[in-house]
């Protein structure tokens, strides 16, 4: 199964041809399979893979991986290519905070996953790259709410990422097709109120005039498409500051903080979530909003079906890697950064969330999405729970 990932990887999410130079970082639990993903990667790309090894964010060593074409016979470097693999046991799993760190620090948000990404609007990404998740019997366990086997963790790991057959590639292949047309489907909407219905939930909101619908397919300048993140099965935008009212409950568990965070629900009111409840974990709630001043803001919303294998298998959002992809979720405080358009300025920014934290709240399964069309009539894109486009 290790080694279908690893094609997976090679030929679906990095799409990486000859010539590409390949750097992978990774640790030591994850090293053999960045070697793997290496030898096999010098086999398409024709030239030396970079393996750097890291240990608490220092460098501990850098080695490349020859391929079987000796210096000559090498093609030139076309595209640097960069590749994460994520070690999913790293996270903290089901550990309460000690509420004596300061909650407002970037290293504690970072070391739960509730650090919003930088705006940086002159400096994007121009390569390709790829977090690559590495399973592990702590992330199964949280996934699936009990103690698991190692068969069992590769079993899920297999299940969710489509490794079970040879047609894996193809459907991701397929499933990158479809995001991308929804993307373009909904970007050709001139309408932007958006309006969200369902289990306790009832949100109207405008999407912002500075961004638009994007994917998890990523498109260069050069028209080399790859996926940063899988799985993938969201679209996602921004709210403009303001404009979302109404109240939602969580469709299914998460964690903040480290705290099962159940049934939580909340009061939105001119963009702002003004009262909050939950039967568990109400305390984590306080905290996030103590953080700063823009933590309360609705800040974006991704769209995703529910009624995929993520849906099925992942019923407590725990790892940051799986939230956004598995059920569509409501997100507050700091913006979605990759969905601003090029060319909007610092002085456009007070239109969009802003905060160093970040929070994904999973909406309900049967929620129905509407977008308005320019005539002012509302357009279904989500009908309980499915896409309709």
């Amino acid at each position: 199964m290790q080694e279908r990932y690893a094609e997976l990887v090679i030929a679906i999410q990095l799409r990486l041809s000859e010539g590409d130079s390949l750097t992978i970082n990774t640790n030591a639990r994850t090293m053999s399979f960045a070697r793997l993903v290496a030898r096999k990667a010098t086999e398409v790309t024709k030239l030396p893979v970079t393996i750097v090894e890291t240990s608490m964010g220092k460098v501990l060593q850098t080695y490349p991986i020859d391929p079987v074409e000796k210096g000559v016979m090498r093609p030139q470097v076309r595209t640097s290519v960069l590749a994460h693999i994520v070690d999913l046991d790293e996270f903290p799993y089901d550990e309460d905070e000690d509420w004596n760190e300061p909650h407002h620090e970037v290293r504690t948000l970072a070391h739960y996953g509730h650090l919003s990404d930088p705006v940086f609007l002159d400096r994007r990404i121009s390569i390709p790259w790829a977090n690559i998740p590495y399973p592990g019997t702590a992330w199964a366990a949280s996934m699936l709410g009990r103690l698991v086997s190692r068969e069992e963790m590769w079993s899920l790991f297999g299940i969710l990422m489509r490794l079970t057959s040879d047609w894996s590639p193809a459907y991701w292949a397929e499933q990158a097709n479809v995001l991308s047309y929804r993307e373009k489907l909904l970007n050709a909407s001139s309408g932007r109120m958006i309006s969200i219905k369902g289990s306790n939930t009832e949100l109207i909101g405008e999407q912002s005039p500075l961004t638009g619908w994007i994917s998890g397919v990523f498109r260069l300048p050069s028209g080399r498409e790859y996926i940063p993140l899988l799985p993938v099965q969201s679209v996602h935008t921004a709210f403009k500051t303001g404009s979302v009212n109404g109240k939602i409950r969580s469709g299914s568990p998460f964690t903040l903080f480290g705290t099962p965070v159940t049934d939580a629900a909340f009061i939105i009111e001119n963009g702002v979530v003004v009262s909050y409840d939950a039967r568990e974990g109400k305390e984590a709630l306080k905290k996030y909003f103590d953080v700063d001043a823009g933590t309360n803001a609705a800040s974006g919303i991704s769209l995703a079906d529910s009624n995929t294998l993520e849906c099925r298998y992942i019923t407590r959002l725990v790892h940051p890697h799986y939230k956004k992809e598995c059920r569509s979720i409501l997100h507050l405080g700091g913006v979605l950064v990759d969905a601003i358009k090029a060319g909007t300025g610092e002085d456009d920014l007070f239109g969009l969330g802003q905060s160093i934290a970040h929070l994904e709240i999973p909406l309900a399964h049967d929620i129905t999405v509407e977008m308005q069309k320019p005539d002012g009539s509302m357009k279904t894109i989500i009908a309980e729970g499915s896409f309709t486009v």
